[in-house]
């Protein structure tokens, strides 16, 4: 894929994903007190501070958070804008083919290209979102609407 649709569709694909990430933490703390939806913002939080991980690896530099951090309405909120706003600068000068060596939270050590991190950060996203709606509707509650394609169509608010 040409270099400028490869950028384009990875801003596509990020500003969904922050829009959808914010439904869904929006909608855990809509969700209040009353039920215990403790993995539910265990989920959340790591999703969120994942995503900053892989943003200091990328960067080469020590992240912020641990990549299972203490669960934290606040420290969601703060993660998620600092991830938009840090993916959105990432995402105007990348080189996507680019390599990068990092070590995963066990110490073992490998190289991966920038766009298999990008693709491994949506899919990690969509598969805890699903967890996390799973969870909710366990509670009885109903989960939010995240699908890419309906977001796509413009009916996610």
């Amino acid at each position: 894929m040409p270099e400028g649709r490869t950028k384009s569709r990875y801003r596509r694909l990020f500003t969904y994903e922050f829009h959808v990430n914010g439904i869904m933490l929006d909608a855990l703390v809509e969700a209040g007190g009353t039920l215990d939806l403790t993995n539910e913002w265990r989920l959340m939080t790591h999703l969120l501070a994942a995503q900053e991980v892989w943003l200091a690896r990328m960067e080469d530099r020590s992240s912020s958070v641990p990549v299972w951090p203490d669960s934290d309405s606040d420290l969601c909120r703060r993660l998620l804008e600092q991830n938009r706003q840090a993916y959105e600068a990432l995402l105007q000068e990348v080189d996507f083919d680019r390599d990068c060596s990092y070590s995963d939270s066990k110490g073992n050590a490998f190289t991966s290209p920038i766009a298999e991190i990008l693709d491994h950060l949506l899919l990690h996203a969509a598969y805890h979102r699903g967890q996390i709606a799973t969870g909710l509707r366990r509670q009885g509650l109903e989960a939010p609407r995240t699908d890419y394609i309906v977001w796509a169509r413009g009916l996610l608010d």
